[in-house]
């Protein structure tokens, strides 16, 4: 008879489940089931009023009763504990296998949150990866329209990066890092927030930049010299916030941008920076703008 080549022997996984519940099984046991009848046949007979030595005499439960409780409250909170790990082992190792299923899988087919950890990577760390403009195209026709969240580095000078944002209309959360890059042509820190600005004269044929934006994410680690001086900072930051929160404009039901959080490089002069934005923004903060001003 020839050899299986695959393991007949029964799931490890199986066995070390079975002990488990063997074992809590033998927890519930030690911890045993009092016998309350001779208890409840003296208080119907109005046999309540006994000392407690004799009481401890009668039933033991009444001396060690509290000290087990906690005893076993702590025991019950170890194993509960072990669960909860348990369990979030599992969603780990469930996420693993999703991603390793994406690889069979048509991109269009391919879940959200894969889809968003694999072009994050790609976008994030243009200065390892490069892509044709091909390649670029083909996964930007083949990727159905349905990613929310999106971070990228925002030192990008790739167009094929822009065009690939812009074709992904549904993303509502973006989360944006600028540090200043030593590469030449690349996008200065002005030229970024004027991407996202939307401007009433803005041309019919160029896209809007993430269009359904509702919560927008700036992590500026080094500000470049594009900005001369720190008001007209605050002022580009403001203005591109209000012309994505204003509702003046929009359709109704369009909420526009609900939540802007900065967070800036901690320098001497941030402090300055955030009391004039706090001071330009004010009245969309009254408005329910949720404003958060961070140092990094």
């Amino acid at each position: 008879m020839p050899n299986l080549p695959f393991d007949m022997s029964p799931n490890p996984i199986e066995i070390l489940a079975q002990h488990v519940v063997s074992g809590l099984n033998a927890f519930a046991q030690k911890i045993g089931v009092q016998d309350d009848e001779p208890m409840l046949e003296r208080l119907r007979r109005g046999e309540y009023r006994l000392a407690p030595s004799s009481l401890s005499e009668i039933n033991p439960l009444f001396e060690e009763g509290v000290s087990r409780l906690v005893e076993l409250d702590q025991s019950i909170a170890k194993i509960e504990d072990a669960m909860q790990r348990l369990k979030r082992t599992r969603t780990c190792f469930e996420g693993s296998s999703t991603i390793a299923a994406s690889l069979f899988a048509p991109i269009r087919r391919v879940p959200e949150d894969v889809l968003v950890e694999i072009f994050s990577l790609y976008i994030e760390d243009q200065e390892e990866y490069s892509f044709s403009l091909t390649t670029y195209d083909t996964a930007s026709g083949n990727l159905a329209p349905s990613i929310r969240k999106l971070s990228l580095h925002a030192h990008f000078d790739n167009e094929e990066v822009l065009d690939f944002v812009r074709s992904q209309p549904s993303i509502d959360e973006l989360t944006l890092k600028y540090y200043k890059s030593r590469s030449e042509g690349t996008v200065s820190l002005k030229d970024v927030l004027s991407y996202l600005t939307l401007s009433q004269l803005e041309d019919p044929q160029n896209t809007a930049l993430v269009p359904n934006l509702r919560r927008l994410i700036i992590e500026i680690f080094y500000p470049d010299y594009s900005f001369q001086t720190l008001p007209t900072l605050a002022r580009d930051i403001s203005e591109m916030v209000k012309s994505r929160a204003s509702a003046g404009d929009r359709p109704p039901g369009d909420a526009g941008l609900q939540a802007f959080q900065l967070r800036f490089f901690a320098q001497d002069c941030v402090q300055d920076l955030f009391s004039e934005i706090c001071v330009l923004l004010a009245p969309l903060v009254t408005s329910g703008l949720q404003l958060r001003l961070d140092t990094c």
